[in-house]
């Protein structure tokens, strides 16, 4: 700190207590030392940690010195936090698993189409996601709570047919309840073989429409592909990278963690090119994950690839939602990546790039994170008198919550009062929905009745004085430059501010992004099924007509809208709702801070 004539030196480690205390003196006796104090490292505490009993865990997915693939995400951490709740279900779209082995068949509600049939592949991926926890035998899945359906791409281990894929994903979306997020750890390139279809493609725009996360491996050739392989290269999927890690022993590595490990691109993992692709997040691969597999019910062993990579997001994503219940599929993903940390390396020998990056996405996920960073939001309202307010936040679920999506729904975020009203607007329609009431968790509609930091409330009640609107959840922007995508829906949409700062309403802030799915043909003949993204910014998606060119904003105390143009100046303020009309299906906005 030369500005004030200080200076802070390292040196090197001590062997040994006497060494240390030998050095200490003499730096204290040095005329020119002003102080001399040993950097004594903190050993990691156990004690807001949770630990399964299966006996694979301790040794193979924690490990000795906490350098299992489980340890090395911080699942013991989230754990303490959050295990799960049964009413989220992930499904696992691969080669079948073993439906009688001892950490898959507590966990299995079924199989499509039959439990004939069955691979180590299926069986290990639906393990790291989802197996049997606390049980006393095997391994223990991320989700340590967590349910799963199994859909059987093959007609024997590991030949995966288009046609049963297709028909698989049109199970899960009849399935209910219904499933949150599906493991695709399969993929290849466009020709013979290749594991898509056209009728995928519809299944998979229906899946994301649906809110449903569709979580893929980035594929193993090591190659900037992801644009190519499918599905990770869908415009609907989150595309996982697999990484390596070691520990630095010699504490010369500037971006190891606080448990002095460092990680890296597993070098046989996809990227993506300069101008086409996209890669979400890493996770642990490279045969570093301890699974399940399908030679008996006992069966296990070491499994690599972004394969292993993908179903630890799944397993994560399923225990973000159970935490915070009110998250869409694109929510979980922009959770996942916000919290990602981003000190993943390109290759062994290259130091990481600080953001995002296409060859380790927004980072290795961070489960602790993910589950326990929240944020105490208040609000003041005052009575006899409409608020359009959006509430920047996706509320944590109570402990004591007896039905789980309650803690994230509008009647039980905004407080009682005296005549009290709530309404939203039904996405689509220009109908209102009365949201005070209480609903079983699958009755909810999510667009409508959950509290999102993007979607705003009509909200008045009657009385003397002002209430405080309280909340504790997740909040977005934590991450520089990472944007928020908000799904519009033909028509008028009631949106807010999702953001704790106000939010320009212009190009920097503000994108637009227009999902395709369309039939190509050459005359009467099709040629096949498009897949693609068309994003804009702002004002240029105003001017092809995807957008109206106003927002409307409210203000309580005149009674009377505020129109809003576009790269003029003018920002949304914080908690504050608004209305915007899109002119088509299938868009989103990208919203940065």
């Amino acid at each position: 700190m030369p500005w004030i004539d200080i200076w802070v030196i390292k040196i090197l480690p001590a062997a040994s207590q006497e060494e240390l205390d030998s050095k200490l003196q003499m730096l204290s006796n040095n005329p020119l030392v002003e102080m001399a104090v040993p950097s004594i490292a903190i050993p990691i505490s156990s004690a807001q940690e949770a630990h399964p009993n299966d006996p694979y865990y301790s040794t193979h997915q924690l490990g000795s010195k906490r350098e299992g693939h489980l340890a090395r995400i911080y699942l013991p951490k989230a754990w303490y936090y959050e295990r799960g709740v049964p009413q989220v279900r992930i499904g696992i779209l691969d080669t079948g698993v073993r439906t009688t082995h001892e950490d898959i068949a507590p966990k299995l509600i079924v199989q499509y189409p039959d439990n004939t049939y069955y691979g180590d592949h299926g069986t290990a991926v639906a393990s790291i996601a989802a197996a049997a926890t606390n049980n006393g035998v095997g391994v223990a899945g991320v989700g340590w709570n967590i349910s799963f359906v199994s859909g059987r791409g093959s007609t024997s281990p590991g030949a995966l047919n288009n046609n049963l894929i297709e028909s698989r994903l049109k199970d899960f979306l009849r399935t209910f309840p219904p499933i949150f997020a599906v493991n695709m750890s399969y993929g290849g390139e466009p020709g013979p073989g290749s594991p898509q279809s056209d009728g995928q493609k519809f299944a998979m725009l229906e899946a994301w429409r649906r809110e449903i996360l569709l979580v893929a491996g980035a594929g193993n050739e090591g190659a900037p592909i992801i644009h190519r392989i499918y599905p990770a290269g869908s415009a609907m999927a989150m595309p996982v990278g697999a990484m390596f890690w070691d520990r630095d022993y010699s504490l010369t590595r500037p971006d190891r963690d606080a448990e002095d490990f460092y990680y890296y691109r597993a070098s046989y993992s996809n990227y993506h090119r300069e101008d086409k692709g996209y890669l979400s997040v890493m996770a642990p691969g490279g045969e570093r994950a301890y699974a399940a597999f399908a030679g008996s019910d006992a069966d296990y062993g070491w499994f690599s690839g972004t394969s292993g990579a993908a179903p630890h997001v799944t397993g994560l994503a399923a225990l973000v939602l159970s935490r915070f219940p009110s998250m869409s599929n694109l929510d979980l993903r922009y959770r996942l990546e916000d919290t990602a940390d981003d000190r993943v390396r390109p290759d062994d020998a290259t130091l990481p790039v600080s953001g995002y990056d296409r060859w380790t996405g927004w980072g290795r996920i961070d489960a602790h994170r993910a589950v326990v960073k929240t944020t105490q939001i208040e609000s003041l309202l005052f009575p006899n008198q409409w608020h359009l307010i959006c509430l920047p936040v996706w509320p944590v679920r109570e402990l004591d919550e007896t039905d789980w999506r309650d803690s994230g729904a509008a009647w039980k975020v905004f407080p009682p009062a005296l005549n009290r009203m709530l309404y939203r607007l039904i996405p689509g329609t220009s109908q209102y929905a009365n949201v005070t009431l209480d609903r079983p968790s699958f009755d909810y509609n999510p667009s409508v009745e959950l509290v999102r930091p993007y979607q705003s409330f009509w909200f008045r009640f009657e009385g003397r004085g002002p209430i405080t609107v309280q909340v504790n959840g997740a909040i977005a922007g934590l991450k520089q430059g990472h944007p928020l995508e908000v799904r519009l829906f033909r028509g008028n949409n009631m949106l807010g501010n999702p953001f704790i700062t106000p939010l320009p309403w212009d190009d920097q802030h503000v994108r637009v992004r227009h999902y395709k799915v369309k039939k190509r043909r050459f005359l009467f003949w099709r040629k096949g099924v498009v897949e693609s993204i068309e994003e804009l910014p702002l004002s240029a998606a105003i001017k092809e007509g995807w957008l109206r060119d106003k927002i409307a904003l409210w203000n309580p105390n005149s009674e009377s809208y505020l129109y809003v143009d576009d790269n003029v100046g003018q920002s949304v303020p914080p908690m504050q709702g608004f209305f915007l009309y899109a002119n088509r299906d299938n868009l989103t906005l990208l919203l940065k801070p």
